[in-house]
């Protein structure tokens, strides 16, 4: 987890500019990050909405969904349509991973694009990467302006047993063993 917070940083640092030399850490993504830094990309952002979509504060009361951005910026194109030149926008979202690749990231994927269509309700699409910087992977999911009902009803229907639990009961799993309060550990955990 130290490994995954160095890197966040100094990824944010490079990518601001304020780090002016190419970090080790980002070793194999010299030309993204790069780009990301031509591209003026924004960094480490919180977004936060409340279960009408609406952005709010991260630490608003009603804030429903919560998203962590490593980091995005606008892309524009322009296209011909018949005589005229339409200026297409498109977001791209970028999560980096000091860990594997794992297929449970794709769901995470379609989250930031949910979050990338509130945040610009009229980009056309949303691009979702994951940079897996130990192995060098990207993987990407484009998402279309179509899509946004869709997934706001998947993501209604993933947290709908969340959202309606009102005993908040334990539920141990594998991410128990990570947890100092857990047994093994010699914390209070009663699991």
């Amino acid at each position: 987890m130290e490994n995954g917070t160095i890197t966040h940083q100094v990824a944010d640092h490079f990518v601001r500019g304020t780090l002016k030399k190419f970090p080790k850490e980002l070793k194999g993504f010299k030309a993204e990050y790069t780009a990301l830094r031509e591209q003026k990309a924004m960094t480490e952002q919180e977004w936060a909405f409340n279960a009408d979509y609406e952005q709010v504060d991260w630490f608003s009361k009603e804030a429903w969904l919560r998203i962590k951005v490593d980091a995005h910026y606008l892309d524009e194109s322009q296209v011909k349509k018949g005589r005229q030149k339409i200026t297409l926008t498109r977001v791209i979202i970028i999560d980096t991973k000091t860990g594997k690749n794992k297929a449970e990231h794709t769901e995470q994927r379609s989250l930031y694009a949910l979050g990338g269509f509130l945040r610009y309700p009229d980009v056309v699409e949303v691009v979702a990467e994951h940079w897996y910087l130990d192995s060098g992977e990207i993987e990407s999911d484009t998402f279309k302006a179509k899509d946004l009902d869709k997934l706001k009803k998947k993501w209604e229907q993933r947290t709908r047993a969340m959202m309606a639990d009102t005993t908040f009961a334990p539920r141990p799993g594998n991410y128990c063993r990570w947890c100092f309060f857990s047994k093994a550990k010699g914390g209070p955990c009663r699991f």
